[in-house]
């Protein structure tokens, strides 16, 4: 099979579009999966409720890989720590 054959280039063309969807649409699909579990779990008659935001968790991800990556992996202890507080808190 040569390197230009359309069956490569439209094969790439979808693992590239699914990684970049992944990337740019899992924040929002985390924190709806996590608020569809967390409202339907409850214990006696208290009520679960998630309150956290997509749009915060995919801005906290952006500056998590851009300092981790600038701090050559420094930062990254801080990164998971802000994640389990915004998942957790």
């Amino acid at each position: 099979m040569s390197l230009t054959s359309p069956m490569l280039k439209n094969s790439t063309w979808v693992r590239t579009r699914s990684i970049t969807y992944h990337h740019a649409y899992g924040a929002w699909f985390t924190i709806n999966i996590r608020r569809y579990i967390l409202s339907n779990i409850s214990a006696g008659n208290a009520r679960f409720v998630y309150t956290g935001e997509g749009n915060d968790y995919f801005w906290l991800n952006v500056k998590g890989y851009v300092l981790t990556i600038l701090t050559l992996g420094i930062y990254m202890f801080w990164w998971q720590k802000d994640q389990f507080d915004f998942l957790v808190n």
